[in-house]
């Protein structure tokens, strides 16, 4: 009783949510030729990242069936490939084998991203004669499929509904290069999940240059104890940057996010102290260290998957937290269209 009950859980949910893809019904029944008529009729399919390309490897599959069916020689992969290359031009000039007919061709439909599938009717002579009758078709016998059409019309809205979605549905993608302010060219990687309404992750390496103002020190007069800057300068330096945290998208491809990780500031006054200035001559590389700091990241953007998933586009903005010297910090950054695109 469970598994019975299992079914037609199944069998309603997929007739709700399933689209089958449109056949045509020459297909599912192949049309028989009308009595002492000169051919066969024979259907291919084909699959490519191209409507063209699906086309004329449909014709390719129709053509070898052909070929197998009237115990003719087998065609060879070059000559396959000629026909998926050329079309029905490689079989009436380069192979010169049996005369075919294009009877029925439907429109090309997508079945997923960068996939699309084609159907194909030819009318293929059986034996030589001087005439061709191709065009005695059997009595009643359309191309039209009112059916298929409907399915088609359905299946293609199902399928431009599912490439939009994807957009913003379940996906890794590596963000290429992004600029941020402050100056960091960084890479990472990104993940959504959810549909419109999602979460996500986010982890960024690079690297970071800072312009840091540094003032030399020296004694007020030789009698005083007390010192004074009495030099500025400036000096870039370059230092490690990352950057982790979690994403919230309220609706499509906005997001918030919460992240910690490396602060970086377009000027800091690196000695800013005397005793500073004098840590700075007995280490200044432990002195670089202690100014780049850390802290907590919290942004708003939009980011979102473009060209079937070959590109990914971000642009995001906020605030950083510097919690040891208690200030906000204002970052933003950009992720370039061209650069990164789906992993997964």
């Amino acid at each position: 009783m469970k598994r019975i009950l299992l079914s037609i859980l199944e069998f309603v949910v997929c007739s709700t949510l399933c689209i089958a893809q449109p056949i045509p019904a020459w297909v599912k029944q192949k049309p028989t030729p009308p009595q002492g008529c000169n051919y066969i009729f024979v259907w291919g399919e084909g699959i490519e990242n191209t409507p063209e390309k699906a086309k004329k490897k449909a014709l390719a599959d129709a053509y070898r069936k052909g070929m197998f069916q009237l115990g003719a020689v087998e065609l060879s992969q070059q000559e396959i490939t000629d026909i998926e290359n050329n079309g029905l031009k490689a079989v009436t000039i380069t192979l010169k084998k049996k005369p075919i007919c294009e009877c029925c061709s439907p429109d090309v439909f997508m079945i997923e991203q960068n996939k699309y599938k084609a159907y194909i009717l030819l009318q293929i002579e059986n034996k030589y004669t001087a005439q061709s009758d191709f065009y005695n078709l059997p009595e009643g016998f359309s191309c039209y499929d009112e059916q298929f059409e409907q399915d088609l019309e359905q299946w293609n809205k199902e399928v431009n509904h599912r490439i939009k979605r994807s957009k913003w549905t379940n996906h890794i993608a590596w963000s290429g290069i992004s600029l941020s302010y402050p100056l960091t060219l960084s890479t990472g990687i990104n993940g959504r999940h959810g549909t419109t309404v999602g979460f996500g992750w986010y982890a960024n390496v690079g690297i970071g240059w800072r312009t840091v103002q540094v003032s030399e020190w020296e004694k007020e007069s030789y009698y005083s104890d007390s010192y004074i800057p009495t030099k500025n300068y400036y000096k870039n330096k370059p230092y490690f940057a990352y950057e982790a945290g979690l994403k919230f998208y309220p609706y499509k491809s906005a997001f918030l996010s919460l992240g910690y990780g490396t602060l970086g500031t377009p000027c800091e006054f690196a000695y800013s102290t005397f005793e500073d200035w004098q840590e700075a001559i007995e280490s200044e590389n432990e002195l670089w260290k202690k100014q780049v700091n850390n802290g907590f990241i919290g942004k708003i953007g939009w980011d979102f998957i473009i060209l079937d998933g070959a590109m990914y586009f971000s642009v995001n903005g906020g605030v950083g937290y510097d919690y040891k010297h208690q200030q906000w910090l204002p970052m933003f950054s950009v992720s370039f269209i061209g650069c990164g695109g789906y992993i997964k």
